[in-house]
């Protein structure tokens, strides 16, 4: 034996729990591997590690699928092994399951591993090594190993701990962090590669019995569960946060008219004007209003506070996302209200982009077409130069017709507020275009201020 593991005569080794090392050596910390024999899966390889490097190095330089699986199944099941070298070795060998290559004897390795030591906590090893494999896995094989099913049914979400202590935490990101979370996530993947419903069906029966937790039901609930469900208890911010996550995430999937539902009951409960609803809400909120335009008439969009929230976002997703349908509801939204005509006016001041020409110009026509004539007066400093700048190329035709619009409006006045707006502009035009141009842009902005008073002020040259 000891020939045909290489071992030297004379020297001293110790084992344990399938480590054999050179020397005496101690597990519960096991930072660096060298000369380390080990015992895989019941049986000895003919090995040994010549190497001087940390735990994390080796796992990753290791492309052997049988020297991997030695020293991983070996530390996952030394109880004297701290749990970070074990959920790192799981984490690892997720991507070894994503590599090109051996990336499917990995796969086999992985699947091992579950079924031999099954989890007992969803940290983000677990969690990762679980997602790759239902990933990678075809629907066949993932209902070929029952143990992945049983082991997902059979899990106790009570033990999993909260992902949310209080409502004002609550977020997407904070959510797949947690292991409620992933374990969720993980169950989600699961039943809807093999084509199976009633996984989700199980964990939304664990979820209704959850008592640890009211936000984390109400989420969960929102994000996962159907109409019926959703609609069965009192609809909260936080169930609809979950549900509007889950049309975030995956527009134009079937339960829009679910997330239709939901928000028109919340935009028209007074309880909802409250200040100290999240951004995340608003945002996904306005996703679901951009995505359907037949809904809208019977929304409450009138009010203010967490309205207000829902119409920037609803304007900053339709200037920053062309497959955004979000044009009518941003005019419902306004209809004649003297503040929502400000705030797009001023909205628009910084996003007067040139890939945006056609977007903006409906916008404006939004303000273009309001009866009243004396509108709330626009900041004008909210145009912001260094934006134009770093990222595109401003559009001269349109800020030149959104200044004109606002005039008409008594939004602008002629004063030095625009004379200071006109100025940013042109020096603005003369650093990202030709002389043309400028000479284009003064010829539309004399109208508006005497070019002769500001020469001092601009920065390039009036040729």
């Amino acid at each position: 034996m000891a020939e045909k593991l290489g071992w030297e005569e004379g020297k001293k080794y110790t084992y344990q729990s399938g480590f054999i090392f050179e020397g005496d050596s101690d597990l519960s910390n096991p930072h660096l591997i060298k000369n380390l024999v080990v015992r895989n899966f019941g049986e000895f390889t003919d090995f040994s590690i010549e190497k001087d490097e940390s735990v994390e190095e080796y796992f990753k330089n290791e492309n052997n699928v049988e020297k991997f699986g030695g020293v991983a199944y070996a530390f996952i099941k030394d109880p004297k092994v701290n749990n970070q070298y074990k959920e790192r070795a799981k984490s690892i060998l997720g991507e070894k399951i994503e590599q090109e290559g051996n990336g499917r004897d990995f796969w086999k390795l992985g699947v091992k591993i579950i079924r031999e030591f099954g989890i007992d906590h969803f940290n983000f090893g677990n969690y990762y090594l679980l997602e790759t494999i239902v990933e990678k896995g075809s629907k066949d094989e993932l209902i070929a190993h029952l143990e992945l099913g049983e082991l997902l049914s059979n899990t106790d979400i009570g033990t999993l701990g909260k992902a949310f202590e209080s409502e004002e935490e609550v977020s997407e990101t904070k959510f797949m962090n947690s292991e409620i979370g992933r374990y969720c996530m993980v169950v989600k993947g699961y039943a809807t590669k093999i084509e199976d419903s009633s996984f989700m069906n199980e964990l939304l029966e664990k979820v209704a019995h959850l008592e640890s937790s009211k936000v984390d039901q109400q989420y969960i609930f929102g994000k996962y569960a159907n109409k019926g469900l959703v609609l069965a208890e009192e609809i909260s911010k936080v169930s609809l946060l979950g549900l509007s996550t889950r049309i975030a995430l995956q527009p134009g999937v079937k339960e829009l008219e679910n997330a239709c539902s939901a928000v028109k009951e919340i935009m028209s409960d007074p309880k909802f004007e409250a200040n100290d609803m999240g951004p995340a809400l608003a945002n996904n909120v306005a996703v679901v209003l951009s995505e359907t335009n037949r809904d809208t008439e019977n929304i409450n969009l009138s009010g203010g506070g967490f309205h207000d929230k829902v119409f920037r976002a609803l304007v900053k997703l339709y200037l920053g996302n062309e497959k955004s349908n979000g044009l009518e509801a941003i005019g419902k939204f306004v209809g004649e209200d003297g503040q929502r005509l400000k705030t797009l006016a001023e909205m628009l001041l910084s996003r007067m982009f040139s890939k945006n020409s056609e977007r903006t110009a409906k916008l404006i026509t939004i303000i273009e077409r309001a009866k009243d004539n004396r509108l709330p007066l626009v900041k004008c400093w909210e145009f912001n130069p260094f934006i134009y700048q770093k990222k595109s190329e401003i559009d001269v035709h349109g800020i030149e017709k959104l200044i004109r619009v606002c005039i008409g409006k008594n939004m602008i006045r002629y004063n030095q507020d625009l004379k200071n707006l006109v100025v940013r502009v042109l020096n603005v035009i003369s650093e990202i275009r030709g002389r043309e141009e400028v000479r284009e842009a003064l010829e539309q902005f004399k109208d508006f201020v005497d070019i002769d008073l500001i020469k001092g002020e601009l920065e390039f040259k009036i040729l």
